[in-house]
């Protein structure tokens, strides 16, 4: 067999030295590719950072610095300063409450004082702060304590233990430091909350706590059959004396007026949405007091009906009409016994307590579509507010132990039967 010839030796190095040269400088490329890919991450980290703090810039423009607190514009950046910034803006307009009341005890009559919290709505010298902050009460023994260690009397102008809400004011004199109001409709979960107020008791006077929007239209019972609807819920720390505070957004404007927690678990804090304050707030500086407006009906909510006379009303939400007084805006309008009110102006009613609630929102002589059913068909018609009369409006409560005094008497033709 021929066998192939053998090469020149010199021919094999000559060989071997391309190769090793290729793959030298194979791993020269690689380095080089490695080191390229390195810097330009770091670079892009550099460029993201730069484009964070643009987005952050765009969306919260540099605002102007005031000398008083309730000037300060804030431009919080970073959510490790929101608290400090709505504190600069806001502390000197949060007030202490001390209230001194006269109760009968076994050792006889003796003096109870309370504590709670304000804010101030107005420099002329409107303070906001719960109902039940100044329940049961001397309105003489009602004192204001202000941020430079003042104190003055303030007079209840307005309260509401429905809405667990109370205007107060002291004289006139001092230029005092107002809150700005947000819209409590515009805020969303997730956001920033921050709460001043008092913590058990004075002591702990102006502490702040921050934390974030936790949920909306929320409900709580007071434990007597009644509650408050439509609460902001937050995660910002409340306690006992921290009642009728503000709850401030991230540009220290009042969203809120701290007014219940959930003793039983963490984190659970409820405000009342400032926007439920604002009629009542607006009508009270301008008159010296508030004038709830009426429908003249007695309703109850359809659940409540329906487990009294046996009925499907094919209606779970809104108010039924149990009854109605002569001469009353409901009766101008055409309302009759049995009607379920279903809509006032743009607002759906959910019950009773909402149809309460949204009635605040009204003056004597405004106008307003109001919906409701009757034989399963829906009605508008076009109400007039009257001024509310002594027992003129009556709200039945939904407990299921109804004492049958409260409901009248239908005849059986009346539900179809």
């Amino acid at each position: 067999m021929d066998q192939e010839p053998l090469r020149d030796r010199d021919y094999y190095d000559q060989q071997a030295r391309v190769y090793r040269e290729n793959k030298k400088n194979k791993r020269k490329q690689r380095r080089k590719m490695v080191t390229l890919a390195l810097v330009c991450s770091l670079l892009g980290g550099v460029v993201g950072s730069v484009l964070t703090n643009q987005f952050n810039v765009s969306q919260t423009p540099m605002g102007n610095s005031g000398k008083a607190g309730q000037n300060i514009q804030i431009n919080a950046q970073e959510d490790s300063s929101i608290g400090q910034a709505v504190a600069a803006k806001a502390m000197d307009s949060v007030v202490g409450i001390t209230t001194e009341s006269v109760q009968n005890t076994f050792f006889g009559p003796m003096a109870v004082k309370g504590s709670g919290s304000g804010f101030i709505v107005d420099k002329k010298g409107y303070i906001v702060t719960n109902a039940h902050v100044v329940a049961n009460r001397n309105k003489k023994t009602v004192t204001t304590l202000f941020n430079d260690g003042s104190q003055e009397e303030a007079q209840v102008l307005w309260e509401d233990s429905n809405l667990d809400l109370a205007i107060l004011k002291v004289k006139e004199g001092k230029n005092l430091p107002s809150v700005d109001l947000g819209d409590s409709d515009k805020i969303a979960i997730g956001e920033p909350a921050i709460a001043i107020g008092n913590p058990l008791g004075l002591d702990l006077q102006r502490s702040v706590t921050k934390g974030i929007i936790s949920g909306l239209n929320r409900s709580v019972g007071s434990g007597e059959g009644t509650y408050i609807d439509g609460l902001i819920q937050t995660d910002a720390s409340i306690n006992e004396g921290n009642s009728g505070g503000p709850l401030f957004n991230s540009r220290g404007q009042v969203i809120g007026i701290n007014t219940a927690k959930i003793s039983s678990a963490e984190g659970l804090g409820f405000s009342i949405p400032i926007n439920t304050l604002k009629p009542i707030l607006d009508q009270v500086i301008q008159t010296g007091s508030f004038k709830t407006v009426s429908l003249g009906v007695v309703v109850a909510n359809p659940q409540a009906v329906e487990e009294r006379y046996n009925v499907n009303l094919n209606n779970k939400n809104g108010a039924f009409v149990m009854d109605i007084y002569p001469g009353s805006a409901a009766g101008k309008a055409g309302l009759k016994q049995g009607d379920i009110i279903v809509k006032l102006g743009e607002k759906e009613i959910k019950d009773t307590n909402s149809l309460k609630k949204l009635m605040y929102s009204y003056k004597v002589g405004d106008k307003t579509k109001l919906h409701y059913i009757r034989n399963d068909k829906e009605y508008e018609v076009e109400v007039t507010f009257q001024e509310t009369a002594k027992n003129n409006t009556v709200f039945k409560k939904e407990s299921q132990n109804q004492d049958q005094g409260q409901f009248p008497s239908f005849p059986g033709s009346f539900f179809g039967q």
